[in-house]
């Protein structure tokens, strides 16, 4: 069992030393355990959003209406394929389902080609995670047995399960001794996980007294304070 990201353990570019050494193995996704109060989570969820901003020099210089009219136009649909994708027919085309592929396409003509980078270097503006976008990055391979290995399937399942809104955590700032904090709270969670510390009573007890000693609950009374006044906590 393993913790890890979908695309980097079933991507092409990523599957094929796991291929090599596990031919008849396949990963899997399984749901989160679920804790003794029945709640389970399968990771934290940080809801963020992207903000562009436009400086107070092009608004001087008369150009707001430039910039929202080429903001409007990279929302639509002949933008947003233009700068993810580049020129249909010669960067891409679109199957029977409006997908992307490059089916046909020369290599140093593809979208994905180093040489084409120059020509969607916007794309990070218009992308959104569409079902185009996803088909388009995780495209489905053959696997050294003639397995269909299809990296969406494990995105799909990831999604589908439950996930813990900590967006309210991006807004807490780090103590001063962060590395502290963080090195010594991995290395006694690592030696509870792997059963070089046995876990009872007294050795969470001196855990979380060294936590205390490191300044967690200093940290704890600063970050609800911060939680609160953003409307986080109630």
């Amino acid at each position: 069992m393993m913790h890890e990201n979908f695309a980097a353990l079933s991507t092409v570019a990523n599957y094929k030393d796991f291929d090599n050494n596990f031919p008849n193995g396949l990963w899997t996704a399984p749901p989160p355990p679920t804790g003794p109060e029945g709640k389970s989570a399968e990771n934290v969820l940080l809801k963020n959003v992207r903000i562009q901003a436009v400086s107070q020099r092009a608004v001087k210089a008369g150009k707001s209406d430039a910039i929202v009219k080429l903001l409007e136009w990279m929302a639509n649909e002949e933008g947003y394929y233009l700068l993810g994708f580049g020129y249909e027919g010669e960067h891409f085309k679109k199957d029977a389902k409006g997908y992307v592929t490059v089916e046909g396409i020369p290599a140093d003509k593809q979208w994905t080609a180093k040489a084409q980078q120059p020509f969607t270097q916007l794309r990070n503006l218009v992308f959104i995670n569409t079902d185009v976008e996803l088909a388009a990055r995780y495209v489905p391979f053959t696997t050294k047995i003639g397995r269909v290995q299809d990296p969406l399937s494990y995105w799909n399942a990831f999604r589908s399960y439950p996930y813990t809104d900590s967006t309210g955590a991006a807004i807490i700032n780090p103590p001063a001794n962060a590395a502290d904090f963080v090195r010594y709270y991995s290395e006694n969670i690592m030696k509870f996980a792997l059963g070089q510390q046995p876990i009872d009573a007294k050795t969470w007890a001196d855990f979380v007294a060294g936590l205390d000693r490191l300044g967690a609950k200093q940290m704890e009374t600063s970050a609800r304070t911060a939680l609160l006044e953003a409307g986080f906590l109630n």
